[in-house]
């Protein structure tokens, strides 16, 4: 071209840079009912794989960071992912590690929930952490809904009597202590 015919269009710069972004992590949660009238041998475990809640954006593996519970009191405990099977209690269920994976194991304690009448729900929550490899994290929770079922009705089992019954029992009894 001539150079009358030429034009600059200047300069294009592109930067290239290293964003990380954090997880991305999904809310996990079951539900469970109290046993009681009509489901006598409802479930009373729940099973959740906490990695597998979440992905990261740029493909690396995620890892566990921590998993812990805060009490009504407004304790928090966390649970030691160094330890195989390690728990942390909830308000009404434990929540237990599968050895050393990313699996955990909610089990409801019956008896903490035996109040619920049917209707009633209450919750417990856990509140974990996925990590990235460069050290990013979310943070996530396991909500699990209890709900209530009314109990079975006691009865007392007591066998039927009349009144002539009872007079030949205290007759008898009154024969037997007289002298021979």
């Amino acid at each position: 071209l001539a150079d009358d015919l030429r034009y600059d269009f200047g300069t294009i710069r592109v930067s290239v840079s290293t964003v990380n972004f954090a997880p991305i992590v999904d809310l996990l949660q079951g539900e469970l009912t109290e046993r009681g009238t009509g489901n006598l041998l409802a479930s009373d475990t729940l099973t959740f794989n906490l990695v597998s809640a979440g992905r990261d954006p740029e493909g690396t593996t995620l890892n566990l960071k921590s998993v812990s519970f805060r009490s009504q009191a407004g304790t928090t405990s966390v649970l030691d992912l160094n330890t195989s099977g390690a728990s942390i209690d909830g308000g009404f269920g434990k929540l237990t590690r599968v050895a050393k994976t990313d699996v955990f194991i909610y089990t409801l304690d019956q008896d903490k929930a035996d109040y619920l009448a049917t209707g009633k729900t209450e919750f417990d929550t856990f509140k974990f952490e996925l990590v990235d490899a460069a050290g990013k994290f979310t943070e996530s929770a396991i909500i699990i809904t209890i709900r209530g079922t009314d109990d079975p009705t006691l009865t007392v089992n007591v066998p039927p009597t009349d009144r002539k019954s009872t007079r030949l029992n205290s007759s008898h009894v009154s024969e037997s202590r007289m002298p021979s």
